[in-house]
């Protein structure tokens, strides 16, 4: 009779496990290699947490100090995503195409009570026209942080780590990947991933503010097809090299002047530092 009761207990203890991994299984969001935690990049952030600092006392915010913790929840956001690079939308495809794919880190923090966020990327080797809108010292510094990360912007943003988590159960992916700067389409997006294909949520269509989206916020966003925005994707690359066509022929070339535009060295800014999509030169303008 004990040796059934035990048996017993174990079989129910057993279950219980099981149930708990299964739980937990469905609470996961990015995948590990698209966390900063764990990841090889992280020795190299942490070196960047007296910037971090100086950016929210440049802010004007309440005393925060930031620690290694806080990296532990940056996650990656690919920038200059092109639907073209994949075979086709299968994980496999798409996985391939995203190791070749320049990234940034997004590290969210709390401070009273709102989420604060870090954008850190790789600066890259300043363009010609770049030059024209630096000084010599500028340039030197520039060049002096070349393949290095540095924070590129700080400022108000969501979590998007719990929004790609909540959007992966509600559409039930397999992968979910934080994707930006698809030619044409001047957004970011939730790209998930199932057995059919993948598609796209845009992130402007969430609820501002929201960590986790209702059964009614679902109803209110539609995810686009991964044939739909392929299709745009390449009308934009069309029209873009007709574009270029057009400025370099009969009707002379254009030429930077003095007045620069100043959303335009921001943008340029943001080229150089290897943020190359248009969703992202659009966000950190507002």
């Amino acid at each position: 009779m004990k040796k059934i009761s035990i048996l017993t207990i174990l079989t129910a203890v057993t279950l219980m496990i099981s149930s708990m991994t299964v739980a937990q299984a469905g609470t996961v969001g990015l995948r590990s290699t698209d966390l900063l935690q764990g990841s090889e990049d992280l020795k190299e952030m942490k070196s960047l947490l007296p910037d971090m600092q100086q950016w929210i006392a440049d802010a004007d915010l309440p005393d925060t100090k930031i620690t290694e913790a806080d990296l532990n929840n940056g996650y990656k956001v690919y920038t200059d995503f092109k639907l073209e690079n994949s075979k086709d939308s299968s994980s496999e495809s798409i996985q391939d195409s995203l190791e070749e794919n320049p990234y940034i880190w997004e590290i969210p923090v709390k401070i009273s009570d709102k989420t604060y966020t870090f954008t850190v990327g790789r600066s890259q080797p300043l363009s010609e026209n770049g030059k024209q809108n630096l000084t010599a010292a500028e340039q030197k510094e520039i060049k002096e942080k070349e393949g290095k990360f540095c924070v590129i912007s700080f400022g108000e943003g969501e979590d998007l780590r719990t929004l790609a988590k909540s959007i992966k159960a509600g559409y039930d992916y397999s992968d979910v990947y934080i994707v930006g700067g698809i030619p044409g389409q001047p957004d970011e997006y939730i790209m998930g991933v199932t057995r059919e294909g993948a598609d796209f949520t845009a992130l402007s269509q969430m609820p501002k503010g929201a960590d986790v989206l209702t059964a009614n916020d679902m109803k209110q966003i539609t995810p686009i097809s991964w044939d739909t925005m392929l299709a745009n994707e390449k009308a934009a690359i069309e029209q873009n090299r007709s574009h270029k066509e057009v400025r370099s022929g009969g009707f002379g070339s254009s030429v930077a002047t003095a007045a620069f535009p100043t959303s335009a060295v921001l943008v340029s800014a943001l080229l150089m530092l290897g943020i190359l999509g248009a969703a992202f030169a659009r966000r950190y303008m507002h």
